[in-house]
């Protein structure tokens, strides 16, 4: 029997080390070749949870030897775990650089769902929080009265007398887009065309603190799964429905069309961050992990202000039902540093904010 468990345990240990390098290293796999890596990545933390496990087991077995299998996986794949986890707290580093602002961002859900201004979690957040560049996804301002209009976001945030923003959707009722509010002066404005009709991205120009700093505003292509999409899969398996088939497939086939989209966008605004010669500052909604070919190809020649300056953990900053993940980013030139990065909850988005002051000499 004990032969037959080890074999067994040997079996389990080869797949889950598999599953691990496949997520690990999903940046380097274009979704369009294969989408199973990028699938994989989605579970990534909780992958390299059960390849600890597979250590823990093989060290209560007479088998002990065998922890180097997903032992040896790990250290392999300890660069994407870092990514993914933040092993430490920098919040106490003293900023020692010459220059400094404070950034965030925030996918706003509609910027809270178009709520009163003095009623709207996401306005009184942003007010209270006192960035000096503000970048905003699922911006949207309401042609009727009934509802939040730009006259009275304006007055809200009348501490930002800078702004822009790129609008995806613009009709009888409402305009929608990605946008920046900003203490400094804009300039140099520029749309960043892609295959999307909800998702956008722009860039300027901003000068802050003596400097041209290069802002990139992002939004990339949603997975568009609602919360009863993500719920039917696991409802279909309690009722031993076959239908479970049918629910999973649905959602693949969604991810499959947003990961290639993304894939897409993610090339185009590589391209973007590559042509600039000034300091530069990208943030927004990736709608995908740090171990993703999007967040790869984007962050190449960046640095991730979570990693740098983040709190101890994942840093998620978006939960919905059973998906917890980091799919919201700042990410900086190399020639700047981050601090204090907070990931704060809010309740007027599924999203959480981020912010950090990032400081250069």
């Amino acid at each position: 029997m004990k032969t037959v468990l080890h074999i067994l345990l040997l079996a389990v240990n080869i797949i889950v080390v598999a599953a691990l390098l496949l997520a690990a290293f999903a940046g380097y796999v274009n979704p369009t070749i294969s989408i199973i890596p990028s699938l994989l990545g989605l579970g990534f933390e909780w992958i390299v949870l059960v390849n600890i496990l597979m250590c823990i087991v093989w060290l209560l077995t007479s088998k002990r030897h065998y922890v180097f299998i997903s032992g040896l996986a790990l250290l392999i794949t300890i660069i994407p775990i870092k990514r993914t986890f933040n092993l430490t707290t920098h919040h106490n580093e003293e900023i020692t650089q010459n220059h400094r602002i404070k950034v965030l961002t925030y996918n706003t859900l509609r910027l809270g769902k178009r709520k009163p201004a003095e009623r709207n979690d996401v306005l009184q957040y942003i007010k209270n929080n006192q960035a000096d560049i503000v970048f905003l996804q699922e911006y949207e301002e309401s042609y009727n009265n009934k509802f939040l209009q730009q006259e009275a976001i304006m007055q809200a945030l009348n501490a930002y007398p800078y702004h822009y923003t790129q609008f995806r959707i613009n009709d009888k009722s409402r305009r929608f887009g990605v946008a920046i509010f900003s203490k400094y002066k804009l300039y140099n404005f520029k749309n960043i065309d892609f295959e999307s009709t909800y998702n956008g991205a722009f860039s300027c120009d901003a000068l802050a603190e003596d400097d041209i700093l290069h802002l990139v505003c992002v939004h990339l292509e949603s997975n568009q799964l609602t919360g009863k999409e993500l719920d039917q899969p696991v409802e279909d398996a309690k009722n031993n429905s076959s239908d479970v088939t049918v629910s999973t497939k649905n959602i693949i086939d969604k991810m499959r069309k947003a990961y290639a989209l993304r894939s897409i966008q993610a090339d185009i605004i590589a391209k973007e961050v590559s042509q600039s010669n000034h300091k530069t500052i990208l943030c927004g909604d990736f709608n995908d992990v740090p171990v993703s070919y999007t967040y790869n190809k984007i962050s190449k020649h960046l640095t991730d202000a979570f990693a740098e300056a983040g709190p101890r953990g994942f840093g998620h900053t978006f939960k919905r039902k059973w998906l917890h993940v980091r799919i919201d980013y700042i990410l900086h030139s190399n020639n700047m540093k981050a601090y204090n990065l907070h990931v704060d909850k809010n309740e007027g988005s599924d999203h959480f904010p981020v912010s950090c002051i990032l400081a250069w000499d």
